[in-house]
């Protein structure tokens, strides 16, 4: 009997200390949440703290935290950037009254009925653009002119030789609407008139000038200010001097 008597008080222990552990562990578990909570409300509180005083010297910070503001604003723009992209994707824009998303060929929010502005068609666009500084669209590289405001573009060096007025050329690029001529293979739309350039060869190394060129497509498009014309139903104002195009 008293063995057991003994045995049956060695279980009771072992029970008991069972028992005592796993109350322990289930307390420590609740200790660790505890001060995962707190941790997580400084860290709320650090960033509280860090909106207010962007709020407050964004514009006058000391330098310690240009960089970081600075990385921030980078970081704001890249994600407007993303979320167009997205936008353009899935065919919708927001509304400005109530931030709902609205089909993009809609006249007005189907959440709250506020009329939404009218917008050009989506266009794609390439390495081959650039963007104007004045309204935001994408022109050629080359263009003299924005096609769509008639603000001066950034110009790049000229990439052609020119030897006495006309062009050495064994391969080259000829615009079949104005004659532009280029020799620089890169070059894919004219830099007068936007007009998508042709391959040219010329194995016997003969000159070619501007003038040589048959233009294929009617003019639709003249600037009453210095002449130029162009069958480019894109292109609203002169690449060579930036006066807007009247229809022949």
């Amino acid at each position: 009997m008293a063995l057991f008597d003994q045995l049956g008080k060695k279980l009771a222990q072992t029970g008991q200390s069972a028992v005592k552990k796993t109350k322990d562990m289930a307390e420590v578990a609740k200790i660790n949440s505890m001060i995962s909570d707190e941790e997580k409300s400084i860290n709320n509180n650090y960033y509280q703290i860090g909106k207010l005083y962007v709020s407050m010297h964004g514009n006058d910070c000391e330098d310690d935290f240009k960089g970081m503001l600075e990385s921030i604003r980078q970081s704001e723009k890249k994600i407007v950037e993303y979320k167009e992209q997205v936008q353009l994707i899935k065919g919708v824009v927001r509304c400005e009254k109530c931030g709902g998303e609205v089909s993009i060929n809609s006249a007005f929010c189907n959440s709250c009925g506020a009329p939404m502005p009218k917008r050009v068609p989506v266009q794609t666009y390439d390495e081959d653009t650039i963007k104007c500084d004045k309204c935001g669209k994408y022109v050629k590289k080359g263009m003299r002119f924005c096609t769509s405001c008639g603000n001066p573009m950034p110009q790049d060096e000229e990439k052609t030789v020119v030897e006495s007025g006309k062009q050495q050329l064994q391969s080259y690029k000829k615009c079949p609407n104005c004659g532009y001529t280029s020799n620089d293979s890169e070059v894919f739309f004219c830099n007068n008139c936007g007009t998508k350039m042709i391959d040219v060869q010329n194995d016997s190394n003969d000159l070619a000038t501007p003038e040589e060129v048959v233009q294929t497509f009617e003019k639709t498009k003249t600037c009453p200010n210095c002449g130029f014309e162009t069958a480019d139903e894109s292109i609203d104002f002169c690449t060579e001097c930036g006066t807007k195009l009247i229809l022949k």
